[in-house]
């Protein structure tokens, strides 16, 4: 009876110890499709991040103002997208470092 009452705990503690990598992978694969999406975000905002040349084509009379907000509302609306994932991505990797001490 001994025997038995070892192998099962054992056998849980086994359980435990697959559901717990299993659940470590699923974050850690997350966190690295994040990193994935950051990296695409912040090369994109790089090569759009133009509000110096908006202002000016503004200023000149060659954008409206309506175009001119609506260019500078995508451009911070993307900013704020990557900051969201870049905070959900810092949550995760301290969720993993955790476990790492």
């Amino acid at each position: 009876m001994a025997s038995a009452q070892q192998q099962v705990a054992m056998e849980l503690a086994n359980d435990k110890k697959i559901q717990t990598y299993n659940q470590l992978k699923g974050q850690y694969d997350k966190a690295i499709g994040l990193q994935k999406t950051l990296i695409s975000y912040r090369e994109a905002l790089q090569a759009v991040n133009s509000s110096d040349l908006l202002k000016k084509a503004l200023d000149a009379g060659e954008l409206s103002l309506i175009e001119y907000m609506l260019e500078l509302t995508l451009y911070y609306e993307t900013t704020d997208k990557f900051l969201s994932i870049e905070k959900e991505l810092n949550q995760l990797a301290s969720g993993l470092f955790f476990f790492d001490l």
